[in-house]
């Protein structure tokens, strides 16, 4: 008998350690290149009211190119932004290796913080100083 409650309080302790976990993020924002050119590093930074948040950035570990159609996705929580106000994102490119070169990309994109939500962007360009962003899709959960 002994066993057997030892063994109901050990599932009732991974049930409550697992249960209330959350591993989710509340907004993803996923930055696809769908340019002509390999992009080595993706800058993002935010703004609201027009005081800069934070900047982020995403590249590979090992110094590689994203080809064209590859990813960076932009994890988020509440505590990157002030909830019910316009988000405006900034983003960069580096389309060297020796990452000296940012190209930013004109306009900003404005977005609200909304929960369980996530954002597909497309950088497009076919030369190296214009390039677009692009909106692919509308925002699923």
């Amino acid at each position: 008998m002994k066993k057997f409650i030892r063994l109901i309080l050990l599932l009732c302790t991974f049930s409550f350690a697992f249960g209330c976990s959350n591993n989710s993020h509340p907004m993803t924002l996923y930055i696809k290149n769908n340019s002509d050119f390999n992009v080595y590093s993706i800058e993002l930074t935010w703004y609201q009211n027009g005081s800069n948040l934070r900047t982020s950035g995403g590249m590979k570990a090992d110094g590689a190119a994203f080809e064209k159609g590859e990813s960076v996705p932009f994890y988020f929580d509440r505590t990157d932004f002030v909830p019910g106000k316009k988000t405006t994102f900034e983003i960069a490119v580096f389309v060297d290796p020796n990452l000296k070169n940012k190209i930013v990309i004109s306009p900003p994109i404005p977005l609200y913080f909304t929960n369980n939500k996530q954002y597909y962007l497309a950088i497009r360009g076919n030369r190296a100083n214009h390039f677009t962003l692009h909106f692919e899709g509308k925002p699923s959960e």
